[in-house]
């Protein structure tokens, strides 16, 4: 299910009391719509799929093996730089817990990795709204 990865990041973040305060709900799934996106609230996070890569069984073959290799990327944005660090460690422990308690009975463990490896972008600041952002990545191991 490496196609949908990304659901299950939104469903993670949706899922936290401490996100969901930081950010009031303004949890989005690859762009902001043209309202949000014309109030510009800060803070929130965009959740984008980066794209897949499938480890092939054989060299040789060239056949789809059982294993994608998925990037997912987390827009975190604030206001200041130490709330930016508070939301993006909210996201971050909130991704780590939502891993670890989400069961076969779940809905989101469909689109569950099986595992990832995480990393973190550089601080920018963005003097025309003005804001603090960062984007976490995640390289997530998915049956295909």
């Amino acid at each position: 299910m490496g196609l949908n990865t990304d659901f299950f990041f939104v469903a993670g973040l949706r899922d936290s009391n401490a996100v969901q305060r930081l950010v009031q709900g303004r949890i989005f799934n690859t762009a902001r719509s043209t309202e949000d996106e014309r109030k510009d609230k800060v803070p929130y996070i965009i959740v984008s799929f980066d794209g897949l890569t499938n480890d092939s069984e054989t060299k040789d073959d060239g056949v789809e093996g059982s294993e994608d290799r998925v990037t997912v990327s987390l827009l975190v944005v604030a206001h200041t730089r130490v709330q930016l660090a508070e939301l993006a460690q909210a996201a971050r422990d909130a991704m780590r817990a939502f891993f670890d308690s989400v069961d076969a009975n779940d809905d989101a463990h469909q689109y569950a990795p099986k595992d990832w490896e995480f990393s973190a972008g550089q601080i920018q600041y963005d003097w025309t709204k003005p804001c603090f952002y960062q984007t976490l990545r995640y390289v997530c191991v998915t049956d295909d």
